[in-house]
């Protein structure tokens, strides 16, 4: 059900998730934390839930420049319920749909690295990184 969902976000929100992929682009640079700069966010604007009626979904991209290495992404999922409703009749997998839909091409979702829970609902975060690191080199051995 994921990855259906995942192709029904990108085919609806294409136009905006391009536009929010190109932000998050620009805080995995090494040069915007130049002049000292440490985290940057971006966010998309909030959207109707697709499965859960009657709830939204809001997504901020966080970037951060440790003290050594490179910028490292952050993307926050939120699934906000509009009234309080029983856990089984949420569909928390969505918040996984879109920080996929949002990552794809050129980042992976690295995985879950916190979630919060209240009576509003629920915050996913998750790690990012760029989709060529993430694929395994094909390693070559040599005949002899």
């Amino acid at each position: 059900m994921a990855g259906t969902l995942t192709h029904r976000i990108t085919r609806l929100c294409g136009g905006e998730l391009a536009t929010f992929r190109s932000q998050l682009a620009a805080l995995a640079r090494e040069d915007m934390y130049s002049g000292g700069l440490e985290s940057a966010v971006t966010a998309l604007q909030r959207r109707p839930a697709l499965l859960t009626e009657g709830s939204s979904v809001t997504i901020v991209g966080f970037g951060t420049k440790p003290a050594a290495g490179p910028p490292v992404l952050t993307l926050s999922v939120s699934l906000l319920l509009d009234y309080q409703r029983w856990p089984l009749d949420v569909f928390w997998d969505e918040a996984h749909a879109w920080a996929d839909a949002v990552a794809a091409p050129a980042l992976v979702v690295a995985g879950i690295s916190a979630r919060h829970e209240d009576e509003n609902g629920m915050v996913f975060h998750y790690r990012l990184k760029d989709a060529s690191s993430a694929v395994p080199k094909l390693v070559r051995s040599s005949g002899t």
